[in-house]
């Protein structure tokens, strides 16, 4: 009799992760996967920096971003985005921009990341100033 019962329960086991294996296959056939973003080239990174800057401009042609180190605004205009591009983790990019406040020289990185048909900036980091690194 105990036997009987220890084939019955082995045999309902394994029914039972045959139903889950099957299950778990029908749903990796039917997910929908996301299509995976293009790669940038370095051009199309440094063009979309150009193109936020200048789309971000105030009437003066500043750029302005806040400085949470100095607890002020920057107004501060482009001396030029760099062509060096790196990728990060994430699958974007970065590339710094050289801009200027009066005597003071500041270096911005740029995140870029692919969204469907389009590049567009993630985030802007103040990453130096006067070639000293800011946390």
């Amino acid at each position: 009799m105990l036997r009987f019962h220890f084939t019955i329960a082995m045999a309902l086991m394994l029914t039972f992760a045959a139903c889950q294996k099957k299950e778990e296959a029908v749903k990796e056939k039917t997910a929908v996967a996301e299509p995976a973003a293009a790669a940038l080239s370095d051009e199309q990174v440094v063009k979309t920096i150009e193109t936020y800057i200048a789309a971000n401009q105030n009437a003066d042609g500043h750029f302005t971003v806040e400085d949470t180190v100095e607890g002020r605004a920057l107004n501060l205009k482009l001396d030029y985005v760099h062509t060096s591009v790196h990728p990060v983790e994430d699958g974007g990019y970065y590339a710094c921009a050289d801009m200027v406040e009066g005597d003071s020289k500041y270096d911005l990185d740029f995140y870029v990341v692919a969204e469907k048909d389009a590049a567009k900036v993630s985030k802007v980091i103040i990453h130096k100033m006067n070639d000293v690194g800011r946390k």
